[in-house]
């Protein structure tokens, strides 16, 4: 299925597909979220389009170093103590469980940007729950990988991602 076939319904301001999509680099099925840029549209821009099907052919090492950035930043979180010691040593990305891939407004931008949603079994300490981690992906480059904090959607996003930088 490509991404011009799936279908959308509005939820929460965003538009999400109505079911999975399987995504081969993850050997998962994830929904789709798309950030539209105008409120009454429901389907993603051509640029999402475009962002999403140059993803599907990201270069295998991007995943691997994904797998690197994680340990470190699981190595990080203890050593800050946010997740409890003895969670155990990240050995692959596929150990995740990739839950959505988000396409945010990316309008003013000449950059190509891609979120991916995943949970960790890394338990926060004093806590239930578990850590659940955004990655940004910026012209099919690993740039990010946090907590989430729903990036897309603060400030920051519009003056430093989704911005013209060539302007004055």
């Amino acid at each position: 299925m490509t991404i011009k076939e799936i279908k959308y319904e509005k939820d929460c301001g965003l538009i999400t597909s109505t079911k999975e999509i399987f995504v081969t680099a993850f050997n998962s099925s994830v929904e789709i979220w798309v950030d539209t840029e105008f409120e009454e549209k429901l389907e993603p821009t051509e640029k999402q389009i475009a962002v999403f099907e140059d993803f599907l052919n990201i270069h295998p090492d991007e995943f691997l170093r994904l797998t690197v950035e994680l340990e470190n930043y699981r190595k990080l979180l203890i050593q800050k103590g946010r997740i409890v010691r003895r969670t155990k040593n990240f050995h692959n990305y596929r150990e995740l469980k990739f839950k959505q891939i988000l396409l945010p407004k990316q309008n003013d931008t000449k950059e190509q940007y891609l979120f991916i949603f995943a949970d960790t079994d890394w338990k926060i300490k004093y806590s239930e729950y578990n850590i659940e981690l955004e990655i940004l992906i910026a012209n099919n480059k690993l740039e990010l990988v946090q907590e989430m904090t729903g990036l897309w959607t603060r400030l920051e996003w519009d003056s430093y991602h989704n911005a013209n930088k060539d302007k004055d």
